[in-house]
């Protein structure tokens, strides 16, 4: 068949990233046999006009549409993405009759509800590559799809939801295949890097249990550092990022991949997201170190234990402190990401988690604060949140929804931030990553040569004129 990608992703604040998962996506149709072409409209500026183009080059048959996020996730300042995606599909409802395919992670939060809202013709639940196979094989015979693991139909949406699942896609290869990886390089986006799927913690906010299991799939080591290395060797490219779910749980799994890219005789500038401080060891630290990697991500949300039980973090304060000291003493420059206003929170859990903050984290660590808690559909939060009456029966959280805890009046965090964190430089607010300017920032750094992440110079963006950095509504 025919088949026309399309990503449909074009936020690019902090950084634009590169649609990794549709192009797995493409890469598994055409390895079945099917003529794929994939749209990146990351940078277009005309969508409609570059839309209209490959339908009338490529004449697909099916249109699959990839949407990343249904908002930022700010309670600060919250932007919806929902608009942006109908404007796409009536693009594509006016270049083409071909059936309407939706897919990507914001599609795996609510396939239902963004089906009939959108009024595509299907959608995708959970991991595409084996979905995709099976309903183009569908549709190229005629056979009704709705009994396809992973996939929902707009004429029978009501049958029972089961998310498709696979293992992992050699992702790197996918991306040199269908994505032009220039203008992210110019933009100052490191390439994204995939090496696992599945979650076994149980954070109460995670869609990643529901949607990847709890049960990790590994690539092979030697493959990720082999996929690495070709899109180093083949590009400029030498910043590349993980985003898995957890970077270095299993642990041993994560020293494996650390000791195979050390091995490779390429420099380069990696990135460690979803670090977890469940998993932390001076053995793994050092092992990264000789990997590349100069600085991590981690969200514990909390260093209080009432609010990381709450949260169902999979770790107690000791753990968190434990894992500071050692990154500390490996000489890796983090960013620790502090959530308040979850399930738990109190006024004292709340100071515990700042008085943490400014005596145990130094001038070397980036602090990332964010307050309230984004409602997610199939999460642990939204049983609770409509256990407390939070949210109605009736609302299926396409919008954007928050938690904060009842236990915790807005008046006192915002006093308690303030006090603590208001004029910290070292802190960066959920707001500061909306701002416009840092695009520009980041095409800035990487034509000068400097590696992201752009965060490690929080204390010289906090500087640059803007509106006041809100971390609250």
């Amino acid at each position: 068949m025919r088949i026309l990608l399309i990503n449909a992703n074009r936020e690019r604040r902090p950084y634009p990233v590169a649609p990794l998962g549709i192009a797995c996506v493409a890469q598994a149709l055409e390895r079945d046999g099917h003529e794929v072409t994939l749209l990146d409209l990351t940078f277009a500026r005309s969508a409609d006009r570059m839309v209209a183009q490959a339908v009338e080059r490529s004449q697909p048959e099916w249109i699959g549409l990839s949407l990343r996020n249904l908002d930022n996730s700010s309670a600060a300042s919250p932007c919806s993405y929902l608009q942006q995606m109908e404007e796409i599909v009536s693009c594509c409802r006016r270049a083409s009759r071909a059936p309407l395919v939706l897919g990507g992670p914001a599609v795996s939060l609510a396939p239902r509800a963004l089906l009939r809202y959108l009024g595509a013709d299907y959608a995708v639940f959970g991991e595409g590559e084996r979905a995709a196979l099976a309903l183009s094989r569908a549709l190229e015979t005629g056979a009704e799809p709705d009994r396809i693991r992973g996939i929902v139909c707009a004429r029978t949406p009501e049958g029972p939801l089961e998310p498709a699942r696979t293992g992992v896609s050699p992702g790197l290869a996918a991306l040199l295949r269908h994505v032009d990886l220039r203008p992210y390089r110019r933009a100052g986006a490191p390439v994204p890097v995939q090496t696992r799927r599945g979650c076994a913690f149980r954070c109460a906010y995670c869609t990643y249990p529901a949607l990847e299991g709890s049960t990790y799939r590994t690539m092979e080591p030697d493959a990720v550092a082999e996929e690495i290395e070709a899109v180093a060797r083949s590009t400029e490219h030498r910043a590349f990022e993980f985003v898995d779910s957890t970077f270095n749980a299993p642990l041993a799994f994560a020293m494996e991949v650390c000791a195979a890219i050390s091995r490779l005789g390429v420099r380069l500038h990696l990135l460690g997201s979803g670090f977890t401080p469940a998993c932390c060891s001076p053995e793994l630290l050092a092992g990264m170190r000789r990997a590349g990697f100069r600085t991590l991500v981690s969200s514990p949300d909390s260093a209080s234990d009432p609010v990381l039980e709450a949260m169902g973090k999979g770790f107690r304060r000791e753990e968190l402190e434990r894992a500071v000291d050692q990154v500390h003493a490996a000489g890796l420059v983090a960013m620790w990401s502090f959530l308040f206003g979850g399930p738990g929170e109190t006024e004292a859990t709340a100071r515990e988690t700042l008085q943490f903050i400014a005596r145990r984290l130094t001038g070397r660590d980036v602090v990332f604060v964010a307050a309230g808690v984004r409602i997610y559909p199939g999460t642990p939060l939204e049983e609770l949140a409509r256990r407390q009456g939070l949210i109605g029966p009736e609302e299926d959280l396409l919008a954007p929804r928050f938690y904060f805890s009842p236990q915790l009046p807005l008046d006192r965090l915002r006093a308690l931030l303030a006090r603590y964190v208001g004029g910290a430089r070292n802190v960066i607010f959920i707001s500061d990553l909306q701002r416009g300017v840092l695009p520009s920032l980041a095409r800035a750094m990487a034509a000068l040569g400097v590696a992201p992440p752009l965060w490690r110079f929080a204390p010289y963006l906090r500087r640059v004129p803007h509106s006041r950095s809100r971390v609250l509504p």
